[in-house]
């Protein structure tokens, strides 16, 4: 996590002066045993609060450091963000198993390299340019996405299983 992730964190739950908020960065406050000590620059935070207050995310009155409603909706999408992104991570890690060929006309090139685009970001990797092989299956809403496009007729789905016969 970034220091504006952790500043809006903190701030998404307590209202806080400046040296309290840099305790509780820093981990002085820390609530969990073992947590690491984290270093942070006086200017570094400064700066950082600087710009999330420019970006109307944050605000400073009388002392008291307060996350905005902006900054409420900001944060709260980060954190869908980061889960999505765990996610993808997971499924780049599992086994590959499924191999997915396509044959999307020219006059399609972007809804194409649009395919190309998310296959990649689910851990395929390309066997030739229309063959991908990576984890399966693929997320629901990729498949409704792929409908909603009309490819779904230009694309074919296989099962890959690993046989061991030599």
């Amino acid at each position: 996590m970034s220091l504006s992730d952790d500043v809006l964190t903190i701030l998404f739950n307590y209202s806080v002066g400046y040296a309290r908020l840099r305790k509780m960065l820093r981990g002085d406050m820390r609530s969990q045993p073992g947590q690491k000590r984290r270093e942070i620059k006086e200017n570094t935070l400064r700066i950082t609060l600087s710009r999330m207050k420019r970006r109307g995310l944050v605000d400073n009155s009388g002392g008291t450091w307060k996350i905005v409603p902006r900054g409420k909706t900001f944060h709260e999408r980060r954190l869908a963000f980061q889960e999505t992104e765990r996610e993808l991570d997971e499924r780049r890690r599992r086994k590959k198993n499924m191999i997915v060929a396509f044959d999307v006309p020219e006059d399609r090139r972007a809804q194409r390299n649009w395919l190309r685009s998310e296959l990649v970001v689910f851990g395929f990797e390309p066997l030739q340019k229309s063959v991908w092989f990576g984890p399966g299956p693929l997320p629901r809403d990729f498949i409704n996405r792929l409908g909603e496009l009309g490819l779904l007729s230009c694309i074919k789905f296989f099962k890959a299983v690993s046989d061991d016969v030599v």
